[in-house]
């Protein structure tokens, strides 16, 4: 193919238009790869929709198929401030392109993304307790992505952050964290339990 060939991305709401070359969307892409060479509307417009996909995202997309690699804000020297809006978005974004690069089938950008989480959990010991609900309507039970924040909140998360946050977590994901603990609790020794421990005091009646 002509290597400066063109193929433009509708995306979000709006149909911003961003322009990839070809090539470039081929090789990472089987499945891009066969829709725009599939005799179908994206081969006839070389055109692609992507409504539920925002501007932010995309542009995290493109710099990884131009360079494997995209420049986050949130690195080893960022101060967080008191409430962090630009970080909530960066974080989101992040998880909408996991989900993207899944449509896609894109394995190696979906590990860079995981890779890129952790990295920032390293740095912030905050765990992105503001995209479960997206994570879980758009992700299948057997999600990769899914595991790795279930096991994330299992190791890393104090008590408080269930207090705090609790609307975040879909009772899904709950379920999937009860379960995680009691397959922890399979390979510990059980602590005993002393019913007497439950009882109401009766001197105060």
């Amino acid at each position: 193919s002509n290597p400066k060939s063109l193929v433009t991305f509708l995306v979000g709401p709006g149909s911003t238009e961003f322009l990839i070359h070809k090539e470039v969307v081929w090789l990472h892409s089987d499945i891009l790869s066969a829709a725009f060479n599939s005799g179908f509307t994206e081969d006839q417009t070389q055109t692609y929709r992507l409504e539920d996909t925002s501007e932010g995202t995309f542009r995290l997309f493109m710099q990884w198929l131009y360079c494997q690699n995209f420049k986050i804000i949130q690195g080893p020297e960022h101060i967080y401030p008191e409430n962090c809006p630009l970080e909530w978005a960066e974080d989101t974004a992040l998880v909408e392109l996991w989900v993207l690069a899944d449509k896609f089938v894109i394995p190696r950008l979906q590990n860079f993304i995981i890779d890129t989480m952790q990295k920032i959990f390293e740095y912030s010991n905050y765990i992105p307790v503001h995209t479960f609900h997206y994570l879980y309507i758009n992700t299948a039970m057997d999600s990769l992505l899914r595991r790795y924040i279930v096991r994330l909140c299992v190791v890393f998360a104090h008590k408080s952050l269930y207090d705090k946050f609790y609307q975040y977590f879909p009772h899904d994901m709950l379920v999937d964290i009860a379960m995680e603990y009691a397959s922890r609790a399979e390979t510990l020794d059980r602590p005993g339990l002393s019913v007497a421990d439950y009882h109401v005091d009766t001197s105060i009646g």
